[in-house]
């Protein structure tokens, strides 16, 4: 049994092959482009084989346009060409050279006829492929390793197949994941150029979209925003902690002399507002201090040195008797 586009069957038709696999009834023969690790259910994909198909070679989609010109006189560099645009894939290879074929009447096929046709070449990209995702992960290892040009190259395949959606996505997750607090001005100018190119669309929008990418590559980085989050979501995880009364918004049964103070905002920085088994967590430690973030960080240094406490009684009679003495 061949079973063509395997992926695209539904998980619960997968099982029902289980039973004729596990019998030898059926020798199942299965070809998808997506990955079978995702798409084909754990229980299949145990019974079977793997094999992996590689794009062809260059030098093999030569050939095998020569094995299908017989007949035709073709200039050699014209093959070439058309080898190279296929990007490993010989039917389009040969769809090319069928197209170039029937659109000339001469007896030999030159360089010149074939710039004569649109230039196609075999980019695009299924949103379910590895193809797909693995440049999405080489545009952002790029911006993120500082290397423009090749963030620029990645930029440049993904607006060839007109995926706009999936750039300004990812550029806005680079700006506030990778650059952050080093550049957080950046974030909003990511923003205002996403909104240009949505406003402006293709072909104009690539160029405040190459805006964007140069600077986000050129710009200082800092992953301290999202360690710190990250940080803070796995104690969350591990036991949630109670908020402590004089934070709730009701806080009921409480005196009014342990109540969060409003009144008092020189008090605020000394209320310890983390829970008594959190007290001494940290999430945040500070990133790139030679950029932007080294402002934070001084301030945050300076506040780490304040005690703060959650006896707000006391803290309160001490506000009073600071005020009573000046």
């Amino acid at each position: 049994v061949i079973i063509d586009e395997v992926h695209r069957m539904n998980k619960g038709i997968q099982d029902a092959l289980l039973p004729q696999l596990e019998s030898g009834l059926i020798t199942m023969i299965g070809a998808t482009t997506a990955n079978p690790y995702f798409s084909i259910n754990p229980a299949v994909r145990s019974r079977v084989h793997l094999f992996e198909f590689l794009p062809l070679k260059q030098s093999d989609i030569t050939e095998i346009l020569l094995r299908a010109s017989k007949g035709y006189t073709i200039d050699y560099q014209v093959l070439e060409t058309l080898s190279n645009q296929s990007n490993g894939d010989a039917r389009f290879a040969l769809n090319a050279l069928e197209l170039l074929i029937a659109s000339t009447k001469d007896a030999t096929i030159t360089v010149e006829h074939l710039n004569k046709l649109p230039k196609s070449l075999n980019i695009s990209m299924d949103k379910d492929s590895d193809h797909y995702h693995d440049t999405l992960s080489a545009f952002q290892k790029s911006i993120r390793g500082s290397d423009v040009d090749a963030a620029l190259y990645y930029l440049a395949k993904l607006i060839k197949v007109g995926d706009l959606e999936s750039i300004e996505r990812r550029l806005l997750v680079i700006a506030y994941e990778d650059i952050g607090l080093a550049n957080p001005a950046l974030c909003g100018r990511v923003l205002n150029a996403i909104e240009a190119s949505k406003r402006v669309g293709l072909p104009e929008g690539r160029i405040p979209l190459s805006v964007a990418v140069i600077e986000c590559a050129l710009s200082p980085k800092s992953k301290s925003a999202i360690n710190a989050i990250d940080a803070a979501l796995s104690v969350v995880d591990e036991l949630p902690h109670q908020t402590p009364k004089y934070l709730r918004l009701n806080a009921v049964g409480m005196d009014e002399e342990d109540m969060y103070d409003y009144d008092n905002p020189q008090s605020w920085y000394q209320i310890q507002y983390l829970p008594d088994t959190l007290r001494d967590e940290n999430f945040y430690f500070p990133g790139n201090r030679n950029s932007a973030e080294k402002a934070y960080a001084e301030n945050y240094d300076k506040l780490k040195k304040i005690k703060r406490t959650n006896q707000l009684k006391k803290l309160r009679k001490n506000s009073l008797k600071k005020l009573d003495n000046n």
